[in-house]
Formats: C-alpha cells, structure tokens, sequence
C-alpha cells in the first residue's frame, strides 16, 4: 500500500502567464524545487519563456502568443500528460486551464486555483478591460475543485466578493526558502562602516506605494544620516525618480532596479519597509525575516498581518501614514532589534510541508 506522502511518479502541472517579475513565479519555483525533493515530476505551462534559472528535473512548456491560442496548446499537453494535479494562478489563466482540462478530457484531475493577493482591491484598481476579464474568468471558479488562498485574510475577501467561493475556500501559506547570501556587502553602502540603510523592495506599481515610503524617508532624513536602497522596476520608475530628485536628498536615495538576490541587501539593512496599499502574502516581508532583517509594514489587507504574527515579528503601521512610517523607520534605527523570533517563526512555510498540503489535494 502506498505512504500516504509518498509520490514517486505523480506528475503536477503548474499553470501561468510567466514566473519573471513577480511573487507568483518565485512561489511556484519554490514549490516545484520541494516537490522534485518528494519525489514528483513536475511541468511548468507558461505563456513566455522564463528568464530565471528552472530548478533541476522541472520541464517547463512554453505556449507562446495569448490566451485563447494556448487553451489549445495545454489542452494537448494535458491529453499527453495526464498529471495528477493541475495548480493554476492569474484568474484569466486559471480559467483557461478550467476549459483546457475539460477539451483534454480531463475533468477528473484535480485542478487548483490559486489567489495570491487581496482580490477585490486588486479588482477595484485594474482598468476596464481587466476587470472585465477578471468577473468573466471568476463566472468558472466553480469548475476549480479547490480554491486555494495564499493568506486568510484573501479567503476571507474572496468569500465576501464573489457568492460563487463561499465555504469553498482554504488557506495554504506560501512556501518560503531560507536564502543564500553572500558574505560581503551587495552594494558599497551596506558596508558595516557606513551610514544606516533602508530598503524598498518591490515592483514599482502603484500597488506598492513606494511613493509614501519615499515621502517617509525625506521626512525621517531631515533629521537623520540614512540612505535608502530601492530594490526593483516597473511603471511608475520615472515618476518616482522626479519625486526623489524632488525632495532634496537625492544623493542619499538609489533606484537599482530589479536584483536577482534582494537578500543580499536586506541582510546588511537596518530594516526593510513594505508600504503596501495592499497584498496577498507579502513574499518580502518573509524573506527579510529569514535573514534577520527588522520588517516595518503596512497593517494592508492581506498578508502582512499573518506574517508577522499580529506584530510579534515586525512593526505595523497604517496605509498611506507618511508621518506614522517615519517615525518608527526611526525608532528602528536607534533601538536595537532581536529578529531570532521572527526567523524561528518561518517554520510555518517550510517549502516541504506547504508541498506536502498541495499534494493532499490531489
């Protein structure tokens, strides 16, 4: 008889856009690595090709062009590859997933849909034509045989936003590795003997609010020796270069772009700040805490709460208070901070044991 954890030869389809550029991708890498470890095989169906390294073992399947044409596409690979579970993410590919298993004539595997980030605020800021896509692709959740939520309080949200998900929900946290960092400093300015430094690390979206951490930081530097490290791109990156260089302390800010290794910075960091107007999970705040990084973040919805622990493991503050984030980026910088509770705490998203939870779905 079978151990019930035991999955040599189960073979599980990972579905989405791209896993370049976000927490999704790095979420279902983590959790392709710990499933190769149990024994799994394990394909990754994307839209484009992926600019990261695949862990070892993963075959990754590329469609190319859009939607509608790679329904078809995962259609025959589902018909060839008959996996045991299907794990979807983006509501509009999770969707096409539901119509590829059904023209795969697969309905009897197991499909998992999941929700990486409060549903109805990120449903309230999208234009038009998204949201559009979006109502229409969640009119098939019910074809999902599970709805999985990367925190409660996006289970929550989804449960009161759409009729269609209640009591139908449940919480997986997302899997978190234990980084490799270098030994030496990332950038000259986390050197030991230099002045403190802050960091930002995120896509540059409005989402991200990095326009009231700046504000924050012009406050804070008025009255401090600080520098400030922005980790990451997007959009918004000309806007905000014109707010720093607005706010007179340009020399001590840095926009670096996206970097392949975050913790290499946060690891020398005096804190990270997440100024979050909203979340799912909140993959940095983790990552921060795994290398001793002391996290300050917006008590948004959802995720940051439940990471660090109701504020047993970092300090919250309010959405979009410039006054209230200074003034505890300060208190940061003075005080000193013990992280070994918020590193014992990570225990919670072992890779293994949230594999492990996605495995008994199937």
């Amino acid at each position: 008889m079978q151990e019930p954890h035991s999955n040599i030869q189960r073979r599980i389809c990972f579905v989405t856009d791209s896993l370049d550029g976000g927490g999704i991708g790095v979420v279902f890498l983590t959790l392709a690595r710990a499933m190769r470890r149990l024994g799994c095989r394990v394909d990754m169906f994307v839209l484009c090709p992926p600019l990261r390294a695949m862990p070892k073992g993963v075959n990754v399947v590329v469609a190319g062009g859009k939607t509608r044409g790679a329904a078809l596409t995962l259609a025959r690979f589902l018909r060839r590859s008959n996996p045991d579970l299907i794990i979807t993410a983006r509501d509009y590919m999770s969707a096409m997933a539901v119509v590829s298993r059904a023209l795969a004539g697969r309905r009897k595997t197991p499909l998992v849909w999941t929700f990486h980030t409060h549903h109805s605020l990120d449903f309230k800021h999208k234009p038009l034509g998204r949201r559009l896509i979006a109502w229409l692709a969640m009119k098939l959740s019910f074809a999902a045989d599970h709805l999985v939520c990367v925190s409660r309080g996006v289970a929550r949200d989804l449960e009161q936003a759409h009729r269609a998900t209640q009591g139908r929900t449940r919480t997986i946290y997302n899997p978190v590795e234990r980084p490799r960092v270098l030994p030496t400093p990332a950038h000259p300015w986390c050197a030991p003997s230099q002045v403190p430094v802050v960091v930002i690390c995120g896509r540059l979206v409005a989402q991200k609010g990095v326009d009231v951490a700046i504000s924050a930081f012009a406050r804070l530097r008025a009255d401090h020796h600080v520098r400030l490290l922005i980790l990451g791109d997007g959009p918004l990156r000309a806007d905000l270069q014109h707010q720093i260089d607005q706010t007179g302390y340009a020399e001590d800010i840095k926009c670096l772009g996206a970097v392949d290794a975050p913790a290499d910075y946060m690891k020398d960091a005096a804190c990270l700040v997440v100024s979050s107007h909203w979340e799912g999970f909140g993959m940095v705040i983790a990552e921060a805490m795994s290398v001793g990084c002391p996290v300050i973040s917006t008590d948004c919805p959802s995720g940051p709460r439940e990471v660090l622990g109701n504020g047993a493991y970092g300090t919250l503050v309010p959405v979009g208070d410039v006054a209230a984030l200074a003034q505890v980026i300060a208190t940061v910088l003075v005080t000193p901070t013990d992280t070994s509770d918020a590193k014992q705490s990570l225990g919670r998203f072992d890779p293994e044991m949230i594999a492990r939870a996605y495995l008994d779905l199937a």
